[in-house]
């Protein structure tokens, strides 16, 4: 039993590296013609001067597409949340593995003004599930007005 599960996680490590260097390899061609067509790629910053007034909004699912920015690692993700630092490798594969073996991830923690949800906490676990396909994703959602 040891050797079929060692196998199996083995198999979906594998199956995880591949996937990431797939987006990976996305996201730099990406950015290529980002610069030839001069349009930005990249996740939008959160601005730094926000409105004084938030109120937590609870957990909800939120769509991944409506997720367009991040508070503070903008340079690790494109806008489609494909990893663009080899760094994300490692907590990457580790996310999609649990993923894939049906284990449940805590929610990610958005911060939403205007009409933008911006990441706060769980980069990985969005880029994760985008690459599976996956269209929503629970949240806590901090409001800024």
């Amino acid at each position: 039993m040891f050797a079929t599960n060692t196998i199996r996680n083995t198999d979906a490590a594998a199956v995880a590296v591949r996937q990431y260097e797939n987006l990976r390899l996305r996201a730099q061609m990406g950015q290529v013609w980002a610069a030839i067509t001069r349009r930005a790629r990249g996740l939008c910053a959160l601005p730094d001067r926000l409105p004084s007034e938030q109120r937590y909004a609870g957990q909800k699912s939120v769509a991944i597409e409506e997720i367009r920015g991040s508070e503070g690692r903008v340079t690790d993700f494109d806008q489609e949340f494909n990893p663009l630092r080899s760094t994300t490798l490692e907590r990457w594969v580790s996310i999609f593995k649990a993923r894939a073996q049906g284990k449940e991830m805590p929610p990610v923690d958005l911060v939403q003004y205007g009409d933008t949800y911006y990441v706060r906490d769980g980069h990985h676990r969005i880029s994760v599930a985008r690459a599976r396909g996956e269209a929503y994703i629970d949240a806590r959602v901090t409001l800024w007005r």
